[in-house]
């Protein structure tokens, strides 16, 4: 059974895509942007075996799509190419963190320009590295990399460029889909 955890407001997942676009794509739109077609609703919040699960809600101006623990749209080779296609019409955050070892990483897409990408890979097991450090600084980055937690991290710099979260049970669509890509 998948369950969401929200803390303080937050989705607890692994990776995150926020599209700047309230109101201009569907579930049904974001879904097939991302190549994953037969998605259905979960009602009852329970998940079903060979499918993964995926989160969407929203804020005032940002849609939040939000993967599940099993990583599969993190993971999904061509997600970079759907994130670098649907940044043409709208301005696009991702960000992850690892599952244990601290690692977190972030982009940020607009006008279909890569302008700010960061990823610090394993700070537990290799001490940690920056791997990638693309672009100019945002505005909330500094102050928000002091935070110890990978996902305080990531979300201080979401918010930094206006993403809200106020995240909710009520308000989170559940769907499930077979993971075409294991």
């Amino acid at each position: 059974m998948e369950r969401i955890q929200i803390n303080n407001g937050v989705v607890f997942s692994p990776f995150y895509v926020f599209i700047k676009g309230v109101g201009k794509l569907t579930d049904k739109n974001l879904l097939e942007s991302f190549g994953i077609k037969n998605a259905e609703i979960v009602s009852d919040r329970t998940g079903i075996n060979k499918s993964t699960s995926l989160f969407i809600t929203e804020d005032s101006k940002w849609i939040h799509l939000m993967d599940y623990w099993d990583y599969s749209l993190y993971h999904n080779e061509i997600e970079n190419g759907y994130i670098q296609k649907l940044s043409e019409g709208f301005d696009i955050f991702t960000c992850s963190v690892g599952d244990s070892d601290k690692s977190f990483e972030f982009k940020y897409f607009v006008d279909g320009q890569l302008i700010r990408e960061y990823m610090v890979e394993g700070p537990n097991y290799k001490g940690g590295r920056v791997a990638r450090n693309y672009g100019t600084k945002l505005i909330s980055e500094e102050s928000a990399l002091l935070n110890e937690d990978e996902l305080d991290k990531v979300v201080e710099i979401a918010k930094g460029i206006g993403i809200e979260f106020e995240h909710s049970k009520e308000k989170i669509r559940h769907y499930k889909y077979i993971d075409k890509y294991n």
